[in-house]
């Protein structure tokens, strides 16, 4: 179905009326026209044959009468409303000629009643022929119809012109509309700073003072949000590192000291090489948990040499795989931003190594556009359609530091994982 905006929906309202009141003048016209036409013709009939009786009545007897009763008919004939013809004694009224005229639903509308009377041509008492004196509409409806087509052009005109002028005048009386619309889908895309400008009519004034106030608003709210952010990731980074610390402290020297007490005791008790590889496993297990904890790399190293040595990792520890770390030249970043850019990069290659079937990955960051940016690019066939837990993490430790995470396939084959930081932010 064919929706039409409130601008020209307005504007053929307004031509619809003005050619409903056009038509209505018309039917007017029309209806009116027959009862100003009838008392016409009928007066110009008896006019008509009054003048004929009168000029009859003063004729001479002569050879020449016919003629000059058929003169006398041809000047009468050129009368409005009229049309007389003369016929002598013995003869048939000729027909008369037939003339273009306006169209006949026009004429059947108008319903013209016409008189036609004969009048004998006695002279001298003897008779001479007759006139017949015919009352005939066509002067009168001719106009009528050039007047009723003169109205229909003019306000077909006028409705084209009132039409125009009103669309304009709406157009520009809903402008802050188009505004509002335009400012309402910056919103959405997340473009806080966006303003209504301009004069607008009382009536969307309000409108438009409320949007710049809602633009307001989200900013503080966003501005807050991002703060709450920071502050949850920051405190989930110290929850980690108190768990790594008690690991650290209490259970890495228990295994410690189980390990070196299970390996004393197998010179006398050679049945406990099984334990002692169990304890070799908890000790891996337990400094891996550490390192995914608390980097241990990042704090000693710093981020590049970080993302280097994660790099090699995932190349030891998944086989088939072959990473390469590309860092560029970095600003001085704190020490969230840092930690967000290395767990997202320890993330996205742990989708990579588990799910993703690549054998190559990618891992730049760089400063690029007054943002610091990281890119994890493999050859595989990238997450499902689901977002998992992982992918979350990622975004909200990019939202806290008022980055964004972009996820997108990559031409042949591949997926790329990007995470913009910008500087004013970090």
């Amino acid at each position: 179905m064919l929706r039409l905006s409130l601008r020209l929906r307005l504007s053929l309202i307004l031509a619809g009326v003005l050619a409903l009141l056009l038509a209505l003048d018309a039917s007017l016209t029309l209806f009116g026209a027959g009862r100003r036409v009838d008392p016409e013709i009928f007066g110009a009939t008896a006019l008509t044959h009054d003048v004929l009786s009168e000029a009859v009545a003063n004729l001479k007897p002569g050879p020449d009468l016919p003629d000059r009763l058929a003169a006398l008919a041809a000047s009468l004939d050129r009368l409005r409303h009229v049309r007389v013809a003369y016929a002598p004694a013995g003869a048939e009224f000729a027909q008369a000629p037939a003339h273009a005229g306006p169209p006949g639903w026009f004429v059947a509308l108008v319903r013209p009643h016409g008189a036609a009377a004969t009048l004998p041509a006695v002279v001298a008492g003897q008779p001479a022929g007759s006139f017949r004196v015919t009352g005939d509409p066509a002067d009168e409806l001719e106009e009528l119809w050039e007047s009723l087509i003169t109205l229909a052009l003019d306000g077909a005109l006028a409705a084209a012109f009132g039409f125009g002028l009103v669309y304009l005048a709406l157009g520009r009386a809903l402008a802050p509309l188009d505004r509002l619309n335009a400012g309402l889908a910056a919103l959405g895309r997340g473009d806080y700073d966006a303003r209504l400008v301009g004069e607008a009519a009382p009536e969307f004034a309000p409108l438009l003072h409320r949007f710049n106030a809602l633009g307001a608003s989200l900013i503080e709210a966003s501005q807050e949000n991002r703060a709450l952010r920071a502050r949850l990731v920051s405190l989930q980074d110290e929850e980690r590192k108190e768990i790594a610390r008690e690991l650290h402290d209490e259970i890495g020297p228990h295994l410690f000291a189980a390990r070196a007490q299970a390996g004393a005791a197998r010179r006398t008790a050679p049945g406990l090489d099984a334990l002692i590889e169990t304890l070799d496993a908890l000790q891996s297990v337990n400094r891996r948990i550490l390192d995914r904890l608390r980097p241990i790399a990042l704090e000693e190293l710093g981020l590049g040499p970080a993302l280097v040595a994660l790099g090699r990792f995932y190349v030891r520890n998944a086989p088939g795989l072959r990473v390469e770390v590309e860092i560029g030249p970095l600003p001085k970043l704190g020490v969230g931003p840092e930690t967000a850019l290395y767990r997202i990069a320890q993330e996205a290659l742990t989708n990579v190594a588990r799910h993703s079937g690549a054998t190559y990955a990618r891992v730049t960051l760089k400063w690029e556009g007054g943002a610091v940016v990281l890119r994890i690019a493999d050859d595989g066939r990238g997450p499902g359609a689901t977002p998992g837990r992982g992918q979350i993490g990622m975004r909200e430790r990019a939202a806290a530091y008022g980055g964004a995470l972009t996820l997108r396939p990559q031409a042949p084959l591949g997926f790329v994982v990007e995470a913009s930081f910008p500087l004013a932010e970090g």
